[in-house]
């Protein structure tokens, strides 16, 4: 899960990118990985996969950071 709300530092989002391509490229070859990212609303970025993440796709209103509704995706 990925907060992408304007309460975070500026560079998070691209940090967060680093972060999950660098972990797509490290996991072992069975494993898959899953996005959500959050701000008010939340999205599935990616369900579960073996390929490589390639960032955020998904619109997410920024003036808000709604786990709960992270955490019910």
């Amino acid at each position: 899960m990925v907060d992408r709300s304007r309460s975070m530092p500026e560079n998070a989002q691209v940090e967060s990118e680093r972060i999950l391509a660098q972990l797509s490229k490290q996991r072992p070859a069975d494993a898959s990985l899953a996005v959500i990212s959050f701000g008010e609303n939340a999205a599935i970025e990616r369900r579960p996969s073996p390929s490589a993440f390639e960032g955020f796709i998904q619109d997410i209103d920024p003036d808000g950071s709604n786990l709960s509704a992270a955490l019910s995706q």
